[in-house]
């Protein structure tokens, strides 16, 4: 379901990176994010996520999340396109 977001942050914390993000939805979306063969630089990873978030933000445009928690998957859809929008994750 597409979301605007109202705030987000983004931080590299040990192996992963955690990502924060509260849109119109009553519940924030609180994420571990890990590198993988799709994303094997959690640097990158954080990178494009605070500018995709911060692009979404400023633009007021919305952004789609997916969860996949069985498959420890989260997809993050912003406006700024990446290679792949999946991402390995679980929920903080």
């Amino acid at each position: 379901m597409k979301r605007t977001v109202i705030s987000y942050a983004v931080q590299v914390v040990g192996t992963g990176v955690e990502v924060d993000i509260e849109t119109d939805r009553n519940k924030p979306h609180k994420y571990r994010i890990f590198a993988d063969a799709r994303h094997p630089d959690i640097n990158e990873i954080a990178r494009h996520l605070d500018a995709g978030l911060g692009e979404a933000q400023r633009l007021g445009a919305k952004i789609d999340i997916s969860e996949y928690f069985e498959r420890m998957y989260v997809f993050i859809v912003t406006p700024i396109k990446y290679h792949s929008d999946q991402y390995s994750a679980r929920e903080r």
